[in-house]
């Protein structure tokens, strides 16, 4: 299984494109702030990650204001060109994309909002 549910800021996004398939695509940057608990011990968590979203996902990102609060759901993939498969398969972690399948709008206190 391959999920991931995640709140962040909308801190950076590249310009909506098509891609050679004829689909929208957007890269962004969201960061993701937390607390969580970790062997009985809570630890706070700052740290921006790679996204891509395809489609009316990615027109539906591109339609946001700067910064805006969202929580995403999707899956981790290697970014292109990140490993080898076969013979020369690398057991180095891989640089890994969030891609955005669906989002809802959060406001500040990552209480979701319609839209």
């Amino acid at each position: 299984m391959n999920q991931v549910a995640f709140s962040g800021r909308l801190v950076e996004r590249k310009p909506l494109r098509v891609n050679p398939s004829g689909h929208a695509s957007l890269e962004c940057i969201l960061w993701h702030e937390s607390s969580v608990t970790e062997a009985g011990q809570s630890r706070r968590l700052s740290y921006p990650t790679a996204g891509i979203a395809l489609g009316s996902v990615a027109e539906r990102l591109a339609a946001l204001a700067p910064n805006a609060c969202v929580r995403v759901k999707g899956f981790l993939a290697p970014r292109r060109g990140a490993f080898q498969t076969g013979d020369d398969l690398s057991l180095k972690p891989a640089a890994l994309n969030l891609h955005i399948t669906d989002f809802v709008l959060e406001n500040p206190n990552h209480v979701p909002q319609v839209i």
